[in-house]
């Protein structure tokens, strides 16, 4: 893992998304990649980025760019910093689109086997959005997914 890519804390958030995302950083604040890693991936994905956007992926997800964001990690010559934050961006989109009961299979075959094949970069995002502990009804929508995913890594 490239040092440049990660480092940080993020600060106080408002709203219930932003504190699920302080939530997620605060899980792994000696991991979390850079704000240099950020702006790389906002440039690859035409996506907004500034210095005041602290929970990044939250603030720039998009779910009808799902697949694009997916199809990013098979086209594109990503570092570990920049990888890492495009799954915390794929997750909260695919959440999303699972909100909405619009998150197909195939989508999440592709989304699933990529935590599956780099656990050792996702296992915290894996974690943060299973939600252990919680009602499902308490949980994201997409927890019952990961919670699965994460049970697969138990057993290896």
């Amino acid at each position: 893992m490239a040092a440049a890519d990660y480092g940080g804390r993020a600060g106080d958030g408002g709203d219930d998304r932003e504190a699920n995302c302080k939530n997620m950083l605060a899980i792994r604040p000696s991991e979390y990649p850079s704000r240099e890693a950020q702006q790389r991936l906002a440039a690859r994905l035409n996506l907004a980025w500034d210095e005041s956007m602290q929970y990044w992926p939250c603030e720039v997800a998009d779910s009808a760019r799902l697949e694009e964001f997916v199809d990013t990690f098979a086209v594109e010559t990503l570092q570990e910093g920049e990888r890492f934050l495009l799954m915390e961006l794929v997750v909260e989109s695919a959440n999303m689109q699972e909100d909405l009961g619009a998150l197909h299979e195939d989508t999440w075959a592709r989304i699933s086997g990529e935590l599956l094949t780099h656990q050792h970069l996702y296992r915290n995002i894996i974690r943060y959005w299973s939600v252990w502990g919680t009602r499902r009804e308490d949980a994201f929508c997409i927890s019952p997914r990961m919670r699965r995913i994460w049970r697969r890594l138990d057993r290896k």
